[in-house]
């Protein structure tokens, strides 16, 4: 499975984003947001064009863009970069939400007198709707006691504690007032006590239970029964009954678990409401059995409530980090493609039968015996786990595997059917490190200091966590370039060759820092244009031409430069947008900038006219900007177009044309 499920769910979730950004953009005011408003636009851009190229072939595979496009979009809401977040942080939105813009009926449920499930908008806990009361659920359960109290524990399908389970949760608001009088009085609010059911956590357990056959969920559920008439127990045998003709609501003929906002259901599920719903919403999921401890009346409320708090109070999420070396240690499955490590990937003949867990694997691996190799240029420089000292590690290795997993997918230096060995691809890789460190650390700077310091609490800018990605992303044009008419393992001195063009680059100088070590995509992407361009030319140019910062828009020249301007031409028979006849204005991208480009359009009455032109993604080194007739067309004589073209430097390059109409 790719990152979206397909053409259908990738449009509505590019749609879905796209809002969010929108959203976003126009709640941001002044110049603090400026590079945060610089990045949304450019993903905006990205997001749109995509969405251009589906509409034209709905069977367009995923490329590049797709790797990263998720961290992109949660760094532009948030402001924080996912894999170098706090352990506490949580991201604003789950992966799947676009699922739940809207409320949405299903069929799966308890029963077959269910007539539907109301999921509302927002997804959470569900309302069931049947045509009948069902017959009663009866659980055969096993008694338990401890300390003088008993309770009952063993197991029940997801479907039916979902259609007998409501949660005591606390409402949606409720003013200071209110909850003052709660803290002083015990009795008040006594079924509302527990968090809110969290969406996101309920699509994440939806879909992990429906991604691979080999995913279950084995933590309890834990429930309690207040004292009502639907609900009897027998402490002695364990046995449990609950029926639905005394806890529905008749409502003409439709028979429901819900009357107005009140939930009916009479057992309180008081811990593992996520799981249960998750669950229940899956076709699958809600009819695989589930461990259950069951409290029953005698047991006190005060008790049960107690079990949770501790519960929910001394648990602790697992960093990304962790999570990741659990997933690859026990070859746990994934519903997203980028961290699924299920195995085998592969089939007894050795065919690929996975190739996201297989990229995911050789990544991670490579990653590990680069960290752990005594000889390895990243000798305890990729951080594994949080307990490595940030200090001493230039990239962790959850961005490791987000940005080199595409080196072993389809059309990748390493893909499902390369001839490499996994010991072969880890030797080249270390070669290409040692190769790069050796470019940066010669012997004819004037200062006699190193560019890729070793050791020390001084970095260099690609001994950062951030901006250290842009060797992983120019990996692959280096390994293309370095392997033609090279047999076998690519050596260091090949690298070398390639690599010569960034000899004079300053990674530690000041300037350079503080442009380029910056959060977001943009100075990530601004780097590895100007790296592979000055690659590709394999010319190399001395210090003072490359760190320049006069020299515009020259290959492998002025990384400090702004852009320079560029050109714009009509390539239109017709000089002026007539119905049926557009006209098209071809813009060529100055070197070293990124392929965004922001478009103004000012009629002759000075009305802005822009719209849906103000941005524009290149493609091939150019932009073909297509201008359709509008009714205010009519009204004016003239429109002066505008391109501006974008580095990390101030002022943009750009051009204008005026269009008169005839």
């Amino acid at each position: 499975m790719g990152f979206f499920a397909g053409p259908e769910e990738e449009t509505q979730a590019l749609r879905w984003m796209n809002n969010r950004l929108s959203d976003k953009n126009k709640s941001m005011k002044g110049k603090k947001h400026e590079d945060l408003r610089k990045e949304i636009g450019t993903l905006q851009s990205e997001i749109k064009t995509r969405e251009k190229q589906l509409k034209l072939d709905p069977t367009l595979p995923e490329n590049n863009f797709h790797e990263d496009v998720w961290s992109r979009f949660i760094f532009c809401i948030s402001g924080v970069e996912p894999n170098d977040a706090d352990e506490n942080w949580t991201a604003p939105y789950e992966f799947g939400e676009w699922e739940f813009v809207n409320s949405k009926k299903i069929s799966i449920g308890h029963s077959d007198k269910l007539d539907h499930t109301y999921i509302p908008r927002g997804g959470g806990s569900a309302r069931h709707y049947y045509t009948s009361p069902p017959d009663c659920v009866t659980w055969e359960l096993t008694p338990m006691t401890q300390k003088g109290s008993t309770f009952l524990i063993g197991k029940a399908k997801v479907a039916e504690i979902d259609a007998v389970c409501s949660v005591p949760q606390l409402p949606a608001e409720m003013s200071s007032a209110e909850t003052a009088k709660r803290v002083l009085d015990r009795t008040r609010g006594p079924d509302e006590w527990q968090r809110r059911v969290d969406e996101k956590r309920v699509i994440s357990i939806s879909r992990f239970i429906e991604s691979s056959n080999e995913n279950i969920i084995a933590n309890s559920a834990i429930l309690f029964a207040p004292d009502h008439n639907a609900v009897e127990v027998d402490e002695s045998t364990g046995k449990v009954k609950i029926c639905f003709d005394k806890f529905l609501d008749n409502n003409q003929g439709s028979w429901s678990d819900h009357k107005g906002k009140n939930d009916l259901r009479p057992i309180w599920l008081i811990d593992g409401q996520h799981r249960t719903r998750g669950l229940a919403q899956s076709e699958e999921g809600s009819q695989i059995d589930i461990p259950i401890i069951f409290f029953p009346p005698s047991f006190e409320l005060a008790q049960s409530a107690k079990i949770f708090s501790e519960i929910n109070t001394l648990q602790k999420k697992l960093t990304a980090l962790h999570t990741l070396y659990m997933q690859h240690r026990f070859s746990i499955p994934s519903p997203l493609g980028k961290r699924d490590f299920s195995m085998p990937y592969h089939d007894g003949s050795g065919a690929i039968t996975n190739k996201n867990s297989r990229a995911n694997h050789l990544a991670y691996e490579c990653a590990a015996y680069l960290a752990s190799n005594k000889n390895s240029p990243l000798f305890d420089q990729i951080k594994i786990l949080d307990q490595n000292k940030s200090r001493s590690t230039i990239m962790t290795a959850n961005s490791w595997v987000d940005f080199s997993r595409f080196w072993f997918t389809d059309g990748g230096v390493y893909g499902p059917f390369c001839e490499e060995t996994q010991d072969e691809i880890n030797t080249e890789v270390e070669n290409y490190f040692n190769a790069f460190i050796q470019t940066c650390n010669h012997d004819k700077w004037p200062d006699g200091e190193p560019r890729w310091p070793k050791g020390g609490r001084f970095k260099s800018l690609l001994q950062r966590h951030g901006p250290s990605q842009a060797l992983l992303k120019i990996y692959p044009d280096v390994q293309r370039l370095a392997k033609s008419g090279t047999p076998g393992v690519i050596p260091v001195v090949r690298f070398k060759e390639i690599l010569k063009p960034l000899m004079w680059v300053d990674w530690i100088d000041p300037k350079f820092l503080n442009i380029y070590n910056r959060a977001g995509e943009r100075p990530r992407t601004m780097l590895r244009i100007w790296m592979i361009a000055a690659i590709k030319e394999k010319k190399v140019h001395p210090h003072d031409k490359v760190m320049s910062e006069t020299i515009s828009s020259v290959i492998g020249q002025g990384i400090l430069a702004p852009p320079g301007n560029s050109k714009l031409e009509v390539v239109s028979p017709n000089h002026w947008p007539i119905r049926n006849k557009p006209v098209e204005i071809l813009a060529l991208q100055p070197n070293n900038t990124l392929p965004t480009s922001s478009w103004t359009i000012i009629d002759s009455n000075k009305v802005n006219r822009t719209g849906e032109y103000a941005t524009q993604v290149a493609k091939n080194g150019s932009v073909l900007l297509t201008i359709n007739h509008e009714d205010w067309m009519n009204n004016v004589s003239k429109m002066t177009l505008r391109v501006d073209w974008h580095n990390l430097i101030s002022p943009p390059g750009f051009a204008e044309i005026s269009l008169k109409k005839a």
